[in-house]
């Protein structure tokens, strides 16, 4: 079991190029035709708002500086930081956002915004997503690390020797990133799917096998949860991807543990501290 501290990384490109729709929660974004669905129907979005949703959604989970947004949305032109907060605000009105316990965008304090939603990329018309080619779900990457190949490579060859690795390091650093792009390099080596789990919505360590579980489509049933996950994995070639495990830290070190018995199952996490 390995532990990599991250120091950081560069990234470059955006979502807005690739031609494939976007799930979040209950809605479909479409960026190739500037269209936000809820079960098929259109959701009335400014212009302004729609631009503001995309370039979070393009920046999933990293913070995207008020700067950084005015000048992606209205370029060179010259506009009060309350315009800003006007179209963010109707966005998170359209979104439902805090609404149900339901999260979308998130507020850091002197910093920016962050997408906070899962996201997943599906198929449009114009060609299949990234998900359909292969088992598992890897969301649509947002960015193109650009010069850390090293470190890519140095994580992929960790997971082929080790059955754990985990990331640590300060939050907002791309450790999300950089264990995305490894699941898409490795996803070759993987015949039952590389599955990304987002632990950040559970607030207790109990949750996390159930949470797992759900991902995977591992029913537990009234067995014990632990062993039932255990033994639903037996026999498969998967890597899973736990994010963001620092505040629930005792299950996730209780079940890759216990994973140990799977000799076909990967685990790579990250966390602002060891395992």
């Amino acid at each position: 079991m390995l532990d990599i501290v991250w120091k950081g990384c560069y990234w470059a490109g955006v979502m807005g190029e690739i031609e494939q729709a976007v799930d979040f929660g209950r809605y479909r974004l479409l960026p190739t035709q500037r269209l936000l669905v809820e079960g098929g129907v259109p959701v009335p979005l400014g212009g302004r708002a729609f631009d503001i949703l995309t370039a979070l959604v393009e920046r999933h989970r990293e913070v995207v500086s008020k700067d950084e947004l005015m000048h992606r949305v209205w370029g060179g032109q010259v506009v009060e930081e309350n315009t800003l907060a006007v179209h963010l605000s109707a966005l998170r009105k359209a979104l439902g956002d805090g609404k149900q316990g339901i999260r979308y965008i998130g507020t850091v304090p002197g910093r920016g915004y962050q997408f906070v939603a899962p996201i997943a990329g599906v198929a449009e018309a114009r060609g299949p997503s990234v998900g359909s080619l292969m088992p598992g779900n890897l969301p649509l990457p947002g960015a193109l690390m650009v010069g850390r190949e090293a470190a890519l490579a140095e994580v992929a060859a960790a997971l082929r020797s080790a059955p754990l690795v985990t990331l640590t390091g300060s939050g907002g650093i791309g450790k999300t990133r950089l264990a995305l792009a490894v699941g898409q390099q490795l996803a070759v080596d993987f015949a039952d799917g590389v599955w990304w789990v987002d632990l950040t919505p559970i607030g207790e360590p109990a949750l996390v096998v159930g949470t797992v579980a759900r991902v995977l489509g591992i029913q537990l049933g009234d067995a014990p949860p632990l062993p039932r996950l255990v033994a639903g994995l037996k026999g498969l070639r998967r890597l899973l991807i736990l994010d963001n495990c620092e505040h629930v830290i005792a299950g996730v070190a209780a079940l890759v543990v216990a994973l140990r018995e799977v000799a076909g199952v990967r685990v790579l996490t990250t966390s602002l501290s060891a395992l």
